[in-house]
């Protein structure tokens, strides 16, 4: 709604800048014209300005770009954003972020999980991805620098595995 509002204001002021042109060419030297025309130009630039801000941040509200900003958040933080991080982000908008995110987590699309008592937002298809092999019996993890189909240590098969690395495991380093 405020985004048709927006553009009605928007063509509201363009008419006005319209017409203070009109008043302008049609001055005839007659300098109450003159102001008449200036008048228009000058409320017809602040209706425009006014039509433009309401149209912007009606588009910034829009459910789809808090979604977006959402997402993007999530895959800049390696797929686990904390609940201080959205407020951050969204400041007073906050409360318009709430029902998208029960709608993220009713489609799977994201996890609330808690840590330390802080809530956290997991999105599992946005976190970092590792290559493993490991054994089907012993659950041993095993080098890939190697072609292996037997574990070395019990002789069991060997299978690939993608594992989701998060943001707070430190079980890979280069140690």
């Amino acid at each position: 709604m405020k985004s048709l509002g927006g553009a009605l204001l928007g063509i509201v002021g363009l008419a006005l800048i319209a017409l203070g042109f009109l008043f302008l060419i049609g001055s005839g030297g007659k300098s109450h014209r003159y102001l008449v025309a200036i008048l228009c130009l000058a409320t017809g630039a602040a209706v425009v300005g006014l039509g433009v801000w309401l149209f912007k941040r009606a588009l910034a509200q829009s459910p789809d770009r808090i979604e977006g900003r959402l997402l993007a958040l999530a895959k800049r933080e390696d797929g686990e954003i904390s609940l201080a991080e959205i407020v951050a982000l969204f400041g007073v908008q906050f409360r318009r972020v709430s029902p998208i995110l029960e709608r993220l987590q009713d489609s799977g699309v994201c996890e609330r999980q808690s840590r330390n008592g802080h809530p956290f937002f997991v999105f599992p298809q946005l976190q970092q991805r590792v290559l493993l092999l490991r054994c089907n019996f012993c659950q041993a993890e095993l080098p890939q620098n190697q072609k292996i189909d037997t574990c070395p240590k019990c002789g069991g098969t060997v299978s690939t595995e993608r594992k989701a690395i998060a943001a707070s495991e430190e079980t890979y380093s280069m140690d």
